[in-house]
Parts: structure tokens; sequence; C-alpha cells
């Protein structure tokens, strides 16, 4: 037996809204961690190149994406251009948001972000890929 609570209409889409949001930020964190494991599983199985040299870090310095160092912050725009085109490419077949992120390397967060703020552009299928409207 359980409880019955009414909510006004409103609330119940702000709450689904909200549910539904954190549900695409758990896939984009799982996906994350899916990729960590099987990295570390390669580095078991001894599949991976030889760790990065003293010299090979400094010359990458400010290159990695998830570090802000050495990085320009981009045009007003420029995501929401970036997705276009590489959704616009994709066709029909449509991405994840961490698929989105690696490919374009836009951040996670960037592509939540950018996705959410235009829902007249991207939609989301039932198969929980983004593709262009």
């Amino acid at each position: 037996m359980g409880i019955k609570v009414e909510l006004p209409s409103n609330e119940v889409h702000r709450l689904l809204d909200e549910w539904r949001n954190r549900a695409m930020q758990l896939e984009g964190e799982l996906t994350e961690l899916q990729a960590a494991i099987g990295s570390v599983e390669a580095q078991l199985n001894g599949k991976l190149p030889a760790p990065l040299t003293t010299t090979d870090k400094l010359a990458s310095r400010g290159t990695n994406r998830h570090s802000g160092a050495g990085r320009q912050k981009k045009r007003k725009g420029e995501n929401l251009r970036v997705l276009q085109s590489y959704l616009g490419e994709l066709g029909n077949k449509g991405a994840t948001i961490a698929d989105l992120s690696e490919n374009t390397g836009i951040g996670v967060s960037s592509v939540y972000a950018v996705l959410m703020k235009h829902p007249t552009v991207f939609s989301k299928g039932h198969d929980k890929l983004w593709r262009i409207k």
C-alpha cells in the first residue's frame, strides 16, 4: 500500500524535467566511468603505450581539454555551432552527451548546457541519442 500525493501540474513537469536532466548527467558520468574502466583494464593487459616522459608532458602542457591553462575562451555561440555541425554530419545517427563531448572537445557540462538551452535545435530520441531537429 502506497501514499498518494497530488501536486500541481506545473510542479510535476518541473520535477520530471529535473529528473530527466539528472538522468542525462548520470548517463554522461556512466560513460566516463566505463571509459576509465576500459583504460585500466587495457593497462592491466599491457595494451596501452608507454607513459609520457616529462618532456612529452611539458610539450603538451595547456592542451588538456580539462585544464584551463593555455586555453582561450571560445566565442559566444561557438559550442552551439560545433555541436550543430557535428550532429549534422552524423545525420539521423545521433550521439550521447559523452560522445558529443569526446568527439568535439567540448566539456560534458558545456555540451549538456547547450543542449538544454536550445530545445528547438536539438532533440533527444527514445534511444537516448541527441539529434538535430
